[in-house]
């Protein structure tokens, strides 16, 4: 599916403190360490805020409060202006609900998954994610999941190869180890099958063997039961000439 174009007109959502300080002290951190990698920096800044007292966090909470009040009052005039923004949001919102209900009821008639089975190999970004969520969610207070996530893609597709290969050298060995579990694997669905179709074999053959035995013995009861020749009955004709001659004569 296609996703919704973005009004272009729409205001942006306001930053958030953490994000404000981030802007700020990225600069000076990487001039003062050109060597440190993007995701040690981003590590160090998340440090530095839990750090930072609240005299020092006071001027960018109050920049970031400022902005929310300005965005929200954008959001009003935005509303006034486009009143059909908002039936479009919910529409959009429904559309999201009914095709999440969908999947749920297509995944009620798939089949139940095997325990046994082996895990899929996970992304280099999962692996990447599911180290930094916590860190990101120590940094954003009051965000909600999606947000987290979005702060996450943006740093990762700002990251180089080399920033990234602790988290694809995982993602490949996962690779590995599952190509050789599903090697291994075989379905506890297969060995049932397997012997059902097996049985349905020996059955078959034998109800063929059992055909094949009648059919012979049919054959041989119709060879000793040989239809026996009735006589034809004797013509009466030429008796009863005969007596009408003796009558003539007499």
């Amino acid at each position: 599916m296609s996703r919704r174009k973005r009004d272009s007109d729409k205001p942006k959502k306001a930053l958030t403190a953490y994000v404000l300080y981030c802007g700020v002290k990225r600069g000076e951190l990487t001039k003062e360490n050109p060597d440190m990698k993007f995701v040690e920096v981003g590590r160090e800044l998340g440090k530095m805020w839990r750090a930072a007292s609240d005299e020092e966090k006071a001027p960018f909470l109050a920049e970031a409060e400022e902005k929310k009040k300005e965005y929200q009052a954008e959001m009003e005039k935005y509303k006034e202006e486009h009143p059909d923004s908002s039936d479009e949001d919910k529409r959009a919102k429904k559309k999201r609900k009914t095709s999440k209900t969908t999947s749920k009821k297509k995944g009620k008639k798939t089949k139940k998954k095997d325990p046994n089975a082996p895990k899929r190999a996970q992304s280099a970004f999962q692996y990447y994610a599911n180290e930094m969520k916590p860190e990101v969610k120590k940094e954003n207070t009051g965000s909600n999941y999606q947000a987290i996530n979005k702060i996450l893609t943006a740093k990762w597709k700002t990251m180089s190869a080399e920033d990234r290969k602790p988290w694809t050298d995982q993602a490949d060995k996962d690779k590995e180890r599952f190509k050789k579990e599903t090697a291994k694997y075989k379905p506890a669905e297969s060995s049932d099958s397997d012997s059902s179709s097996s049985e349905s074999e020996q059955e078959s053959d034998s109800s063929s063997d059992e055909e094949s035995s009648s059919s012979e013995s049919e054959k041989e009861t119709k060879k000793k039961k040989k239809p026996v020749k009735k006589a034809a009955p004797k013509k009466k004709q030429k008796k009863e000439s005969s007596s009408e001659e003796e009558s003539e004569s007499d």
